[in-house]
C-alpha cells in the first residue's frame, strides 16, 4: 500500500511483483515511484535466456520507453529508470509498466498497474469487477459499471480487445489471444478512473489472473488417437471372445471371466479417455455462437451466460482442476489398465458373471450390438454399474489433481516453514485438507473385495446427483454466485482474539472433518453406498463431515472475512438437503437402518 507522502512525492506500491510464464522463460517485475522518478526493476526467474528487453511506463496519457536493454540469462536481473512528466492536476492516476521480451521469437509482456499520487491521494471505491479468467481463442468479459467512472482494461499485449459494447450495466469486451502458441499467466487490470473535470483526479485499480491456454493437451506421452484405437480394440476382444459362449456363462473359465472383464474395462477406459482429450471440440464449436447471444444485457441473461460458458470450457478439461492428472495420473493408470488390470481381475477380485455390474453392462452393451430392441440386455446392475462410471469419471481426474496439487502445496509449506501461529495454522490445515483429499481419491480409484469397498449402489435421484455435484468445480463457480454477497461491506476488522480462536476453532474443524474421512477410510465417495461405517466421529452422529465443514464456514466468514449471511445459509441449506438425500438413499440398504438405530443423531449428539 502507498504511504503518505508530501508533495511532489509519488510512491507506486513499491516492490510489488508479478508474474508472466510463456516457455520457459519466467519473469518478476518490480516498480517504485517517488517524485518523479519511477524505477522498473526484474530478473529473469526461469531457464532459458532471452535475447531482448524492453521497458516502457505509462503515466497521464504519456508513454516512456526504455529502448532496447539487451539480452538476459536465467538470473539475470535488469534495471530501467525514468523520468516522467507530473499529471497537470492533482490527484491519483494509473502508473503502467510493461516489460517486453523475446521468446522464440515473438514479443512476450508482462504487465503491472499500480498508483501514482501527484500532491494528493483519491482512491476510488469500487466493486471486485473482475474475476480470474482463462482465454484460449476468444471469449467475453463482461465489467460493471461504477459510479459513472471511465473504465480501461490493462492486458498482456498478447491480448487484445476485438470489440467493446457499452449498455446500463456495464461494458462488454471482448478479447482475443493472438498468441495461441504459448501459455501465459499474468495479471490484468480494470481501471477505473473520474473524469478529465474532476479536481482531484481519482483512480481504482482492481486485478485479477488472466491465464491463456492452448486448446489441445500436451501432457500426455501418448499421442489422443491411442485412445479410441483402446476403445476399438477393447469393443472388439468384447464381442469375439463373447460370441464364442453366447449365453452359456456358466462354462466360463475364471481366466476367461477375467479376460472378458478386462477388454470391457479397456474399452470403457479409453472411451472416457477419448471423451477427456477431445472433448474440446465441443466447445470449439458452440462457444462462439454462445458468445453472440443477445439476451446478456440483463442480470438473468448475463448468469445464463456464464452458466453456459462455464459449462462448455468444462469439456476443455484443463486449469487447475485437471492438469496435473493429465500430466501426472492419466498415463500412468491407463498403462495400469491395459497391462495390470487383467491381473487384479483374475486373482484378487475374481468377478461373478450373476452379480458383477460391470459385467451386466457388458451385456448390456453386447446386446446392443446384436439384436433388436427387445432383446436389450438391462439389470439393476446395469444401472449401478452406468451411475458408478459417472461418479468415476467425475471425480478420478478431480480429486487427483487436486492431491497432486496439494502435495505441491505441502512441500513449498514445509520448505518455507516458520514458527509463526498463523502459518502453523495454515500448515496444519493444509495437511488435514491433503489427508482428506488423498483419502478421497484412493477411495474413487480403487474397489476391492479385500478392502470390502465394492459399490453397491449408487444415489438414485436427480435432487441427489444435483445439491452434491453443485458443491464443485465447475458447478460451484456459478450455483453460488446469487447469494456471495457480503450483508454489510463495512463490517469492523476482528479483535486479536477473535482472530486467534477462529483460526483454533477452523483447525479443530478441519481436524474433526478429516476424522471424519479416515473413518470412512478406502470407503469414502460421494453418492455411492460402499458400506456402512460406525466408528470415529460416526460412532456419535451420522454427519459429522457435513457438520465440521460448514462450522468452520460460518467461523472463517463471520470472524476472519465479509459476512457473507446468504451464501452460508444457502450452504446450509445445500448440505442439509445432501445430508436428507444420502439417508434416503442409504436407508436402502439394512445395515444402514440398523445404523440408524445404533446412532439416532444427526449432527450433535443427544440433541438432533
Amino acid at each position: 500500500m502507498l504511504n503518505r507522502l508530501s508533495l511532489f512525492v509519488v510512491l507506486f506500491l513499491s516492490v510489488f511483483c508479478s508474474r508472466c510464464f510463456a516457455s520457459d522463460i519466467a519473469f518478476t517485475l518490480n516498480v517504485v515511484a517517488k517524485e518523479d522518478q519511477v524505477r522498473v526493476s526484474f530478473r529473469n526467474t526461469g531457464t532459458h535466456s532471452t535475447p531482448s528487453t524492453r521497458v516502457t511506463v505509462e503515466l497521464a496519457g504519456e508513454v516512456y520507453d526504455s529502448g532496447p536493454l539487451g539480452p538476459l540469462q536465467p538470473g539475470g536481473q535488469g534495471q530501467a529508470l525514468f523520468t516522467v512528466k507530473f499529471p497537470s492536476e492533482p490527484g491519483t492516476y494509473p502508473l503502467i509498466t510493461r516489460l517486453l521480451y523475446d521468446n522464440d521469437g515473438q514479443a512476450i509482456s508482462v504487465i503491472n498497474a499500480g498508483y501514482f499520487n501527484y500532491r494528493t491521494r483519491r482512491t476510488l471505491k469500487v466493486g471486485r469487477g473482475i474475476n480470474d479468467l482463462v482465454l484460449r481463442k476468444h471469449r467475453t468479459l463482461f465489467v460493471p459499471r461504477e459510479g459513472g467512472h471511465r473504465l480501461t482494461l490493462v492486458l498482456p499485449n498478447e491480448v487484445r480487445v476485438s470489440e467493446r459494447e457499452e449498455d446500463e450495466q456495464g461494458i462488454y469486451f471482448t478479447l482475443e489471444n493472438s498468441l495461441e502458441g504459448f501459455s501465459l499467466n499474468s495479471p490484468y487490470y480494470a481501471v477505473y478512473q473520474t473524469n478529465p473535470e474532476d479536481k482531484p483526479q481519482g483512480t481504482s485499480i482492481v486485478s485479477a489472473r488472466l491465464t491463456t491456454q492452448k486448446v489441445e493437451k500436451q501432457d500426455s506421452v501418448l499421442p489422443s488417437w491411442i485412445y479410441l484405437f483402446g476403445m476399438i480394440f477393447g469393443l472388439s476382444a468384447v464381442f469375439l471372445i463373447t460370441s464364442r459362449f453366447d449365453a452359456d456363462e456358466a462354462a466360463l473359465t475364471a481366466t476367461q471371466i477375467a479376460l472378458v472383464r478386462w477388454a470391457f474395462s479397456v474399452f470403457i477406459v479409453s472411451g472416457l479417455y477419448s471423451a477427456f482429450y477431445f472433448g474440446y471440440l465441443v466447445p470449439e464449436a458452440l462457444l462462439p455462437h454462445v458468445e453472440g447471444l443477445k439476451f446478456r444485457g440483463t442480470a438473468v441473461g448475463r448468469y445464463l451466460l456464464i452458466v453456459l460458458r462455464t459449462l462448455l470450457e468444462w469439456l476443455y478439461f484443463d486449469g487447475g482442476n485437471y492438469d496435473y492428472f493429465a500430466k501426472y495420473v492419466a498415463d500412468p493408470l491407463y498403462a495400469y489398465m491395459l497391462f495390470g488390470n487383467y491381473f487384479v481381475l483374475r486373482w484378487l477380485i475374481k468377478p461373478d458373471p450373476k452379480t458383477d455390474k460391470y459385467w451386466h453392462l457388458m451385456r448390456t452393451v453386447t446386446s446392443l450390438g446384436r439384436g433388436s430392441e427387445k432383446d436389450v440386455f438391462w439389470s439393476k446392475y446395469s444401472k449401478v454399474a452406468v451411475l458408478t462410471l459417472m461418479v468415476k469419471a467425475f471425480y478420478v481426474p478431480l480429486l487427483t489433481s487436486w492431491m497432486v496439487n496439494d502435495i505441491y502445496h505441502q512441500g513449498n509449506l514445509t520448505r518455507a516453514f516458520r514458527w509463526d501461529f498463523v502459518y502453523i495454522q495454515s500448515y496444519i490445515v493444509a495437511g488435514l485438507i491433503l489427508i482428506d483429499v488423498s483419502v478421497f481419491a484412493f477411495g474413487y480409484l480403487v474397489e476391492l473385495p479385500q478392502l470390502k469397498n465394492q459399490i453397491r449402489s449408487v444415489e438414485p435421484t436427480l435432487l441427489g446427483w444435483v445439491v452434491c455435484i453443485m458443491c464443485y468445480p465447475p458447478f460451484n463457480s456459478f450455483t453460488f454466485i446469487p447469494f456471495d454477497k457480503p450483508l454489510n461491506a463495512t463490517w469492523a476488522p476482528p479483535s486479536e482474539f477473535e482472530r486467534y480462536f477462529a483460526l483454533c476453532a477452523i483447525a479443530f474443524l478441519w481436524a474433526i472433518y478429516c476424522w471424519a474421512t479416515l473413518a470412512l477410510g478406502p470407503k469414502a465417495s460421494n453418492l455411492t453406498n460402499r458400506g456402512t461405517v460406525d466408528t470415529g466421529p460416526y460412532a456419535y452422529i451420522r454427519h459429522p463431515a457435513y457438520v465440521s465443514k460448514v462450522s468452520l464456514w460460518i467461523i472463517s466468514s463471520w470472524f476472519l472475512g465479509e459476512k457473507y449471511f446468504f451464501l452460508i445459509l444457502a450452504l446450509i441449506v445445500v448440505y442439509a438437503l445432501r445430508a436428507w438425500t444420502e439417508e434416503r438413499h442409504l436407508s436402502m440398504d439394512p445395515d444402514y437402518r440398523a445404523y440408524k438405530k445404533k446412532v439416532p443423531w444427526k449432527i450433535m449428539p443427544r440433541v438432533f
